[in-house]
């Protein structure tokens, strides 16, 4: 699990147009995992930042022992206005198209799909906010 979190860090902080869309600089990526301290500034040079986490299923009987149970993704869109949220949000979707096959050093991912987008979910910050959920399926070990 832990090289899908990476990869899904790596593939985000390493597209120039997105680094470009979220003000990122130097060591400040503006992308973070659940849990990591947060830089929640947002104006015109910082114009906005991602959270993601991801939620692993359950094993189950139908699953055998290579096979992963699905993964769900989220990213949290947070921006200095509707305008970036909507063009942050929209790059994520071009990273992360539904015909994705990726690999790790350990996994192979042959399915990815979008689930849902919700926009204007409350902000504590005064940011604007979009959520895109992924689930990735059918992972091989």
């Amino acid at each position: 699990m832990k090289e899908i979190k990476e990869y899904i860090y790596n593939r985000l902080v390493s597209d120039a147009t997105l680094e470009a869309l979220l003000g990122a600089t130097g060591n400040d990526k503006r992308v973070y995992h659940l849990g990591a301290e947060v830089d929640y500034e947002v104006n015109e040079k910082k114009k906005g930042f991602i959270i993601y986490y991801t939620n692993q299923g359950a094993q189950t009987d139908e699953l055998d022992s290579q096979t992963l149970p699905p993964i769900s993704v989220t990213f949290d869109v947070y921006a200095n206005s509707w305008n970036d949220a909507e063009l942050i949000s929209a790059q994520i979707d071009v990273l992360f198209p539904v015909i994705l096959d990726f690999s790790t050093t350990n996994y192979r991912c042959f399915n990815i799909r979008k689930e849902n987008r919700i926009d204007g979910l409350p902000s504590d910050i005064g940011a604007k906010r979009i959520t895109v959920r992924f689930r990735l399926s059918s992972i091989i070990k």
